[in-house]
């Protein structure tokens, strides 16, 4: 989804450096739909093969905090999807990590705000007259 957000043009001012996935099918669908964007199947592997310098986590939640604090401590900037991790002391963890880093962007994103099977739909919202 991120990607194609991307390709598409709806994020200005950015690229698709790399698509990582430990799925080999995802290589080829990638390959297909993103010619000459690099593929990993090792997260720890993209982080370090200089084809990024921002990521979004889109892996299971337990995933979160590890994958931001990795991003974090190679110097690459970090959008993840929240939840931010299972475990708060991970997510602790994870902030903590970001705060050392104050010349990188961090955030955690809820990428279904606005899905409504997620909003409650008994709130009503009006302009004041």
């Amino acid at each position: 989804m991120y990607a194609k957000f991307i390709a598409d043009g709806l994020v200005p001012n950015m690229q698709i450096g790399a698509i990582c996935d430990s799925d080999p099918t995802k290589k080829r669908l990638a390959e297909s739909t993103y010619p000459g964007v690099r593929f990993h199947d090792d997260y720890l592997t993209m982080l370090e093969s200089g084809d990024v310098d921002a990521v979004v986590t889109c892996v299971p939640h337990y995933l979160h905090p590890q994958m931001g604090i990795d991003a974090l401590a190679r110097g690459i900037h970090a959008l993840v999807e929240k939840p931010a991790g299972v475990y708060t002391k991970q997510v602790r963890e994870l902030n903590a990590c970001a705060a050392t880093k104050p010349e990188l962007t961090f955030a955690i994103m809820f990428n279904q705000r606005n899905n409504p099977l997620y909003r409650d739909q008994r709130i009503s919202w009006t302009a004041a007259p």
